[in-house]
């Protein structure tokens, strides 16, 4: 912690968070937490460096969270050192599992970059190549996240996005455009969708520029402020 004066009776330490998973070995992860042992040291501060230890506060999270407003440091000869006890709590984080299983919907959406400097599909040295293997790196990286983040899609429908191309018969670049072209429902159906989509669009745009997905990025947070007002397990 930061170095305070006992001389100063208003002088108090910042409010320090510890995570309890910091206090319990590996081999003892099943431990009731109410039942986590700790130990606060108590140090002379020194200029060079040669902290004094001068006493030591050993307790379990149940008894810091109880209502002592005074908490004893004890030193090797018995001597004692009060320090008061503004406050503790424990607070409980909710994992990633346990947003899942109160029920919270994920929904996948997808931007594509489609700017020149991915260089022209047709030439091996772009991120878009695809060769007899039928993949590239955009693919492969869609595979990969997607079949990750899918299993927590109920419905498999994902918004699927371009940007920095310009579409057939179009004179301008578009900045947001979706894949499947339809705006207004621009989801396709799982990975299978997803790959079918892509593998059809990146023969027929022409790449442009310049990296812009701003537009982007807002037709998102319109989409998921959306669904999220009608749907506070959505995210």
């Amino acid at each position: 912690s930061e170095v305070i004066s006992f001389k100063e009776s208003d002088d108090c330490w910042r409010t320090v968070s510890v995570p309890i998973s910091s206090l319990v070995s590996a081999n003892n992860v099943n431990v009731d937490v109410n039942a986590v042992e700790f130990q606060l040291q108590l140090y002379r501060h020194s200029r060079n460096g040669s902290h004094k230890l001068l006493a030591t506060f050993e307790s379990t999270v149940l008894n810091m969270l109880e209502k002592v407003d005074m908490i004893c440091f004890r030193g090797s000869d018995e001597e004692e050192y009060f320090v008061h006890k503004l406050r503790a709590s424990l607070i409980t984080i909710p994992s990633f599992l346990d947003y899942i299983n109160a029920g919270l919907n994920m929904n996948l959406i997808i931007g594509v970059d489609f700017t020149a400097s991915n260089e022209d599909p047709e030439l091996v040295s772009s991120l878009h190549y695809i060769g007899e293997k039928k993949s590239n790196q955009y693919l492969s990286a869609i595979y990969e996240v997607g079949k990750i983040l899918l299993n927590f899609d109920t419905d498999k429908e994902v918004p699927l996005f371009g940007f920095g191309a310009i579409w057939p018969q179009q004179k301008e670049v578009s900045h947001c455009f979706a894949m499947n072209g339809n705006f207004f429902r621009p989801e396709v159906t799982g990975i299978d969708g997803i790959t079918d989509c892509y593998s059809q669009v990146v023969r027929k745009v022409k790449f442009s520029g310049p990296t812009y997905f701003s537009k982007m990025l807002r037709t998102w947070n319109d989409m998921v402020q959306y669904e999220y007002a009608n749907n506070k397990l959505k995210y």
